[in-house]
């Protein structure tokens, strides 16, 4: 057995003298293990640069529009906006300082660049992957177990809106400053030194800045605090106590936070504004369970988005098929297995009620939200949630790389065959967002030309427009402050309208006609893939044959 088998194997079994004996008759250079770690997370980062280099080039689409004009505004027009808020003139829905500075940053070192936004994207889940490992690592999960659990998060299909979709950002920043809390968390828990507390408070802080549903974390801590318990009576033969004084330090953060919602939004919801609380309260429970169970748990499990699989080649779908059935087929296996044996396995039975718990607890703030749909549309909601069934899977693959050579065989062709399916996936759910991003930016280009002479108080119509193509985000007309951001808050009223093709031009004439004040029209031509204007007044008319 190998000088480091060793040591892992005497410290999952709680053999503390075996550990220091290990590590006393056969030294190891913490350098050297350093250098393998900061390796592993060289790979993690890399893997998802690959995957989805192809998509940097998708534009934008949907809400990045409104989050463009945030781009630009000094942090006096961003403190003019939230006197607005305030007073009733706009309605922010929600207010996210982290994402806001991301947003800025970016536009200030690329200007007007979706390619760089896209990037930052895509840097940002790579550096979530390499956190997830050092995370998993630092709470004592083995090396095998944190690669394959960085691999995973790295290369989920179900996280291909939060990375792609530069709207999503919140979710990524959100995810990003909570593990960086936690690794400083676990840093001074493992060296009791409290002053890494100071650092993971303002960690959390940040997160929470960045998406409301990162105040979650806080029932992470005990969890955290349950596996390094383990690990510090195994390594350093002390007794972990609670550390209350970080706990109250977070509490206080939560507490802030609410305060400061309630100020600003009268609630302390994150998406809905006034009656979030009591949307999230009187949420039916059964429902409640069925959405998660029914869609938000089915979508985490699938390997892969099943709308693309009509568009694959036989063989692919088939290796899909066969690759999802054999991983939760391996989870279930693994689990049980964890919880039926002693000793060494419930090393990794710890890891998997954590990564179980976790899920669920990042789950909870969405339960007023509409659930992830089988086209993958809003599974950006999971993508904290998914960074547990990473370290479910972590725990599991762990478990089985302990087994012998046809186990450890077993699970490094799963972890490939897992990477190469994800790529595949990822690639080609990337040509969605290709379309997408051309469909919506002729969109704006159309909207941005033929919107510049609208007065405050004028109605916009537009009709038919592609929310989405095939759960991908598309149109870049998406809340009503899409002009007033454009146009630096023109008060234009905005409706959303469904025609059929012959009903468009005599009912827009008729609208038009009966208008008090200025009106614009737009309609999707979704026959000809393009965005055509209303006739306005004294213009000639579009043919009807246009309109359709």
């Amino acid at each position: 057995m190998r000088d480091q088998d060793r040591i892992d194997d005497c410290r999952s079994r709680g053999d503390v003298v075996g550990a220091r004996g290990a590590r006393e008759t056969n030294p190891r250079s913490d350098r050297g293990q350093v250098a393998i770690d900061l390796l592993l997370c060289v790979l993690i980062v890399i893997i998802p640069l690959i995957a989805y280099w192809p998509v940097l080039r998708s534009g934008f689409v949907s809400d990045d529009f409104v989050w463009h004009q945030f781009f630009r505004n000094s942090p006096a027009e961003i403190i003019e906006k939230i006197r607005w808020q305030r007073a009733g003139l706009v309605e922010l829905a929600y207010f996210r300082p982290t994402v806001v500075a991301g947003y800025q940053l970016d536009y200030r070192l690329w200007g007007d660049s979706a390619f760089a936004f896209h990037l930052t994207n895509v840097i940002l889940h790579s550096l979530n992957a390499a956190l997830l490992y050092l995370l998993a690592r630092a709470v004592g999960m083995s090396r095998f177990g944190a690669t394959a659990a960085g691999i995973f998060f790295a290369i989920y299909p179900a996280n291909s809106e939060a990375v792609t979709w530069i709207s999503a950002r919140a979710d990524e920043l959100a995810l990003l400053f909570l593990l960086a809390g936690l690794l400083a968390w676990s840093a001074a828990r493992l060296r009791a030194d409290h002053r890494w507390i100071g650092l993971s408070a303002l960690m959390f802080l940040i997160a929470v800045g960045a998406k409301e549903s990162a105040a979650a974390g806080i029932l992470i801590l005990p969890l955290i605090d349950w596996l390094l318990r383990r690990r510090v009576a195994v390594e350093q033969e002390r007794v972990l106590r609670p550390c209350w004084t970080g706990y109250l330090v977070y509490l206080a953060i939560v507490a802030a936070v609410i305060a400061f919602r309630f100020w600003m939004f009268g609630d302390i919801g994150g998406m809905r504004g006034p009656g979030d609380t009591a949307a999230y309260l009187e949420t039916d429970l059964p429902q409640v369970w069925s959405a998660l169970v029914l869609h938000d748990l089915w979508v985490m499990v699938t390997p892969v988005s099943r709308i693309l699989w009509p568009d694959w080649p036989y063989a692919w779908r088939i290796a899909a098929l066969a690759t999802g059935a054999v991983l939760a087929v391996a989870l279930l296996i693994g689990t049980l297995a964890a919880m039926l044996t002693s000793g060494r396995e419930r090393a990794s039975l710890r890891f998997i009620v954590v990564g179980i718990l976790w899920i669920i607890i990042m789950l909870l703030p969405l339960i007023p939200l509409q659930p992830a749909s089988i086209l993958l549309a809003r599974s950006r909601y999971l993508y904290a949630s998914s960074a547990g069934l990473a370290l479910w899977i972590g725990g599991v693959a762990g478990l089985s790389f302990r087994g012998g050579m046809i186990a450890k065989t077993a699970s490094i062709v799963m972890l490939a065959a897992i990477v190469a399916l994800s790529t595949f996936a990822i690639r080609d759910y990337g040509k969605l967002w290709l379309q997408s991003g051309e469909i919506a930016g002729e969109m704006h280009r159309v909207m941005a030309t033929n919107t510049s002479h609208l007065a405050d108080d004028a109605n916009l119509y537009v009709v038919n427009f592609p929310w989405r193509v095939k759960g991908v985000p598309c149109a870049p007309f998406r809340y009503g402050e899409y002009l007033e951001f454009l146009y630096g808050f023109k008060r234009v009223h905005t409706h959303r309208v469904r025609r059929s093709g012959r009903q468009v031009l005599p009912w827009w004439l008729g609208v038009r006609d009966s208008a008090e004040g200025p009106v614009a029209g737009f309609v999707w031509d979704g026959a000809g893939g393009q965005l055509l204007v209303l006739p306005q007044p004294q213009a000639d008319p579009i043919p009807a044959e246009s309109a359709r």
